[in-house]
This record gives structure tokens, C-alpha cells and sequence, in this order.
């Protein structure tokens, strides 16, 4: 069964070209699943039925997994028998009717602009790296990037003669502007920072961390995480930056479609969570100031 499993990521990154952070979620899916398996006794994928899925996700809430959790495992286990369908590894989908627990939108979660203000103006413009770190936040809040296509970005991507970054994200390719605030950042980074940090290496990513090599994923969550601390602004993740990119281009009169359009959304309707959020922190300070609330 595991053979089977490494198979079905390998076409993952092969011929979807799924991120890489998207395969481990996919792999870690897997094991949790063939963990199961084998404590049942079960042998062969064609031995899964509706059933042993149901009692899975059972065990899985037992265990104490969020909704939110549980449903993305469902969307793994849905591709995958479904790849095993289509290349004839069993006969039956045991996931056919197997419905994912519902899960409740949260509105996102945004910082205010003075928050946003904090955080951009954090890192030391004396050090390389603060200049990088600078040019880093600016370039997320300017375009609401996610942090998967900000760490694949070259030099070959940015067009600064016209503010535009070439943005490639799961499924398309996109072209964001940003504006005078980020472009100086990334001037001052690529002119004074950036050699400094390759140490002599060579090669296209646009950002690097302090040993010459491209910035990953996990360094700069670590990153946003250390300055959020240090200025006392609390829980930011680059998830913030990106809502709050978005929430705040909509409540300056930003068309909700144009910003779903930035954000790399297939779907632009997603963007409406943005309208929703402001709406939500309207009525809050309407509770808390009207004097005939």
C-alpha cells in the first residue's frame, strides 16, 4: 500500500507539479491512512469500503483533530482512490459517498494599518539582511502574495521599471503592480543587500537568506514570527499580510473581483470573505461607540 502511496505523490509533483509543501500535507495524509490500515488488519486497497473510511474519520475526531483538518484529509483520501480508479488499482471508490464534516468560515483575520505600519517599519535598515527583511514585508503587503510564491521568485520575475511582479501560483500565472513604497525596498535590497548576502554565490532567486541560498518557506514564517513578537503586535502570520492586503484595498473602494483576480483566485467570489470581514469590524465598533446601541 505504501508502494501505491509514493506512486500517487510522485504523479502529484510530476504531472500536477504540486507545491512542495502541498506534497508533504498530501504524504502526511497518507501515512495517518495506512497507519489505520494496517492496525485493522487490511491488507490491500481493494479490501477499503465505505465503511473502514467512515470508521477512519471516526477515529479520527476521537483523536481530536479539528473539522477543518479532517476535511482536508478527505479531499487527500478523494484524489487519491480517485487516481487509483482512473489507473485501474481497484474497482470500486470506497470514497464515493463519503461526505467531509462540515466546516465553519472563520472571517480572516487582518492587522490594522497602524499593525501593518509596525511590522514594515521592524526590520534594522543598517544589516543586509533587515534591508531584505524590509524589502520581504513591503513586497507581501504591496501585492498579498502568498508566502509558496514569494520564496519562487527571480530576478527575471520583477519588473521594476513598471512596479509589476510576475507571480506563478498553483494553477496560473498572474501580474500584480505594487506600488513606490515597495519598489524603493527592493532598490535599496537588490543594490546594497543582496550581493552581500550570496557571498559570492550566484544564482536567479530573488531572495536569499543569510548563507547565499534561497529563502524556504519555514525560514520566513520564522522570520515574520520573530518581528510580530518584538514589536508586540501578537499572532502575524504571511497569511496576515495577504488578508490584510486585501481587506484593506476593499475598504478604500477596491473592486472586490480586481482583488480576487490579484490574489490568484479561480474563483473570484472567495474574495467577498474580504467584504465580509470589514463588515464584521464595522458592527464591532458600532457596538462598542453608538450611545443607542
Amino acid at each position: 500500500m505504501r508502494e501505491t502511496g509514493a506512486a500517487f505523490i510522485t504523479y502529484l509533483r510530476d504531472v500536477k507539479e504540486m507545491a512542495d509543501n502541498t506534497l508533504v500535507s498530501y504524504q502526511r495524509d497518507l501515512d495517518k491512512l495506512f497507519d489505520f490500515l494496517e492496525q485493522e488488519k487490511i491488507e490491500t486497497l481493494e479490501e477499503v469500503n465505505e465503511t473502514l473510511i467512515n470508521s477512519y474519520i471516526l477515529s479520527l475526531e476521537k483523536q481530536g483533530f479539528k473539522s477543518a483538518t479532517v476535511a482536508r484529509m478527505v479531499v487527500t483520501l478523494n484524489s487519491f482512490f480517485l487516481y487509483l480508479i482512473k489507473n485501474q488499482r481497484i474497482t470500486h471508490d470506497p470514497m464515493e459517498r463519503i461526505k467531509a464534516p462540515k466546516v465553519k468560515k472563520q472571517p480572516p483575520v487582518n492587522l490594522s494599518i497602524k499593525e501593518v505600519e509596525t511590522l514594515l517599519n521592524a526590520p534594522d535598515q543598517t544589516t543586509p539582511s533587515g534591508k531584505r527583511d524590509k524589502a520581504i514585508f513591503e513586497l507581501l503587503y504591496a501585492t498579498g502574495m502568498k508566502v509558496s510564491e514569494l520564496i519562487r521568485l527571480t530576478l527575471d520575475d520583477l519588473n521594476m521599471q513598471y512596479n509589476i511582479v510576475s507571480c506563478i501560483g498553483a494553477k496560473r500565472q498572474r501580474v500584480i503592480p505594487f506600488g513606490e513604497k515597495a519598489r524603493e525596498a527592493l532598490q535599496i535590497y537588490l543594490t546594497e543587500a543582496r550581493e552581500e548576502l550570496l557571498h559570492g554565490k550566484a544564482h536567479r532567486d530573488l531572495f536569499v537568506n543569510r548563507q547565499g541560498m534561497a529563502m524556504t518557506r519555514q525560514g520566513l514564517w520564522k522570520l515574520i514570527k520573530r518581528y510580530a513578537e518584538e514589536t508586540g503586535i501578537g499572532n502575524v502570520t504571511p497569511q496576515s499580510l495577504r488578508n490584510s492586503f486585501a481587506a484593506h484595498l476593499i475598504a478604500n473602494g477596491a473592486n472586490v473581483i480586481t482583488v480576487g483576480e490579484m490574489l490568484g483566485y479561480s474563483d473570484n467570489s472567495m474574495a467577498y470573505i474580504y467584504v465580509g470581514a470589514n463588515e464584521a469590524r464595522v458592527r464591532d465598533e458600532y457596538v462598542k461607540a453608538h450611545p443607542r446601541r
